[in-house]
């Protein structure tokens, strides 16, 4: 519809209405006013009594929300705690541990669920004092009384371990430590500790010692038995290499020589896998001790390298040394390891290598003593290259037994080195050859001394002064007592023989009191009737004195706790059999009394 504006009179009308709206309006405000004023009073004064309503009202929704705030914080924190408790209660039953408190004014105890649970009991009234010192081992009580007494009187913390009996009989082995606490006058008023089953630890512990106990036994019994055999073996060994060498010394067609020639080489193969098994079993046990003295490596390479030359010149190889000239002239090693070692690594460079050489290097480098031996031999395959110091081990093919051992040299090797506190290493190749070497700490002899051949001095200023020797012999065996009678004929002393120890000491006094006595005795140890240990501490005990008549061990019985026995005893040396004639003829050169003075 079109847009039109509206007239004169129309206008007129509209503001005539407007006026009248108006003065109504004002009629009706003033009405309102009269009555307001006439009511204002009232009207304020119920105004106030809502206002004062309303803030009531509002104060107590307040309260009741602090409240339902406070409850449900209240709530949580007791949830809270609930939950840690069950995590408690539940750590404790894994864990077979609880915890407790003693009231100490009245005597008081509190278990935790785990405390009952240890002692077999149901969760609940918790026992007095007394009935749970009663719960105790009767042979365990006295340890409880004394720690809580000694607790109670000196403000002390304590820790015990107790047997506790539970109502069904089982026997647990539980731990007690507890704490004390303190009043403000620093009085203690209570105890709160910690309680452990400790019983599985303890079987477990059991289960180890017995373990340990029955370990210990078979190694006990695994010694006596090398032991035994030891004797076994060494004692017809003797008879064996002592007859064989004696044998070579007589003529002899060519024939014949060499089958004696074939069995002393034999015994000795014997004798040194004798001496390999009982060295291992020696190291393993702990019982392999190093002794470092003054020694000269020069020597001791020279000395070695020329044992190997026979074998190697057989073969038709070739031995070269080195001696770094910046090595001290003499340094602190076991020689006699050393020197097994060396050898070991020798024959083995002998045996594996057939054609070229080999050369063994002493040599100086910053503070060790390193010695190289190095061959042209068959050398030693990777895969096989970190084996060859395990014992039983061989680097050769399976199946091949042309080169003989038993792989125990080089195991036997390794850990001696480590008792001198060295290293033993190897570098090899197929068909070029390997080089073993050894590294010790060098420490050079506070003293130097050059070596002189004097024990060979001794022998030969001393040996026409052993022709006529009265020297007593304790052997039970038939074989050995005939071969020392050959050997005591080739050096010239004069021998007699005692079968035990108890026709040894009776032989020593009779003699004594002939005015004859013997000037040394060569003394068995295991010997029927009275072993040779006892006859020597007898022997000591009549009165005859070391330097009068000097007992020297001959025996099978070659174990280091063997050596020490026979020195404790009284002894002055052992010697293990086999025994060779040239040993017993330095020991008598050593220790029979002129020759010994006149040696000095």
């Amino acid at each position: 519809m079109p847009h039109r504006n509206p007239s004169s009179t129309e206008q007129i009308t509209a503001s005539t209405g407007l006026l009248a709206i108006c003065a109504a309006v004002t009629g009706v405000l003033a009405i309102a006013a009269g009555m307001i004023e006439q009511h204002a009073q009232l009207y304020i004064a119920e105004g106030a009594i809502v206002v004062l309503l309303i803030a009531l009202v509002l104060r107590e929704y307040s309260a009741r929300l602090h409240v339902r705030r406070q409850t449900r914080a209240l709530s949580q924190k007791v949830r809270e705690i609930e939950d840690k408790n069950r995590l408690l209660n539940l750590t404790e039953a894994r864990a077979a541990v609880g915890h407790w408190r003693l009231d100490l004014e009245t005597n008081r105890v509190f278990w935790s669920h785990g405390t009952f649970a240890i002692h077999g009991l149901p969760v609940g009234k918790e026992p007095s004092l007394e009935r749970a010192i009663e719960m105790y081992h009767p042979d365990d009580r006295a340890i409880v009384e004394e720690a809580i007494a000694s607790a109670r009187e000196t403000g002390d913390p304590y820790t015990f371990r107790a047997r506790l009996i539970r109502q069904d009989n089982v026997v647990r082995h539980t731990e007690a430590s507890a704490l004390i606490e303190f009043n403000a006058a620093h009085e203690p008023v209570a105890m709160i500790g910690v309680f452990r089953d400790r019983t599985e630890e303890e079987e477990m512990q059991r289960d180890l010692r017995a373990a340990r106990d029955e370990a210990n036994a078979l190694a006990e019994a695994k010694s006596a038995f090398l032991a035994k055999m030891s004797h076994e073996i060494r004692t017809p060994m003797n008879g064996v290499l002592g007859f064989a060498d004696l044998l070579l010394t007589t003529d002899l067609n060519q024939s014949q020589r060499r089958h004696a020639d074939f069995i002393a080489e034999s015994g000795r193969v014997l004798q040194t896998l004798l001496n390999d098994i009982l060295d291992l079993t020696k190291i393993e046990s702990g019982h392999m001790r190093v002794d470092p003295q003054p020694a000269s490596i020069t020597h001791l390479i020279q000395r070695t390298a020329q044992l190997a030359e026979p074998g190697a010149r057989k073969q038709g190889l070739t031995i070269e040394r080195f001696i770094d000239p910046d090595l001290p002239g003499m340094v602190m090693v076991d020689a006699l390891r050393l020197r097994q070692i060396i050898t070991n690594l020798m024959h083995n460079a002998v045996r594996f290598t057939d054609e070229g050489t080999i050369k063994i290097s002493a040599l100086k480098s910053g503070d060790r003593l390193v010695i190289e031996v190095a061959d042209t031999g068959v050398g030693i395959a990777p895969e096989q290259v970190d084996q060859v110091f395990n014992p039983f081990v061989q680097a050769q093919e399976p199946g091949d037994v042309s080169r003989g051992g038993t792989g125990l040299g080089l195991a036997i090797c390794r850990q001696l080195t480590e008792l001198m506190d060295g290293t033993l290493t190897v570098e090899s190749a197929v068909g070029i050859g390997s080089t073993f070497t050894l590294s010790l700490p060098l420490h050079e002899a506070a003293q130097a001394k050059a070596l002189t051949a004097s024990s060979s001095q001794q022998g030969s200023d001393g040996g026409e002064k052993l022709v006529g020797r009265r020297v007593l012999m304790a052997e039970d065996f038939d074989i050995n007592r005939e071969l020392m009678t050959e050997m005591a004929q080739r050096i010239g002393i004069n021998l007699e023989h005692a079968a035990d120890g108890k026709q040894a000491v009776d032989m020593a006094c009779s003699a004594r009191a002939k005015g004859q006595p013997y000037e040394l005795v060569l003394m068995d140890v295991r010997m029927p009737n009275m072993d040779g240990l006892e006859a020597t501490r007898v022997l000591r005990e009549e009165g005859f004195d070391p330097a009068d008549m000097p007992i020297v061990a001959l025996t099978a019985n070659a174990f280091a706790d063997d050596v020490e026995a026979c020195l404790s005893a009284g002894m002055q040396q052992h010697l293990a059999k086999p025994i060779s004639i040239d040993r017993l003829r330095a020991a008598l050169i050593k220790w029979l009394p002129d020759v010994k003075r006149k040696a000095a």
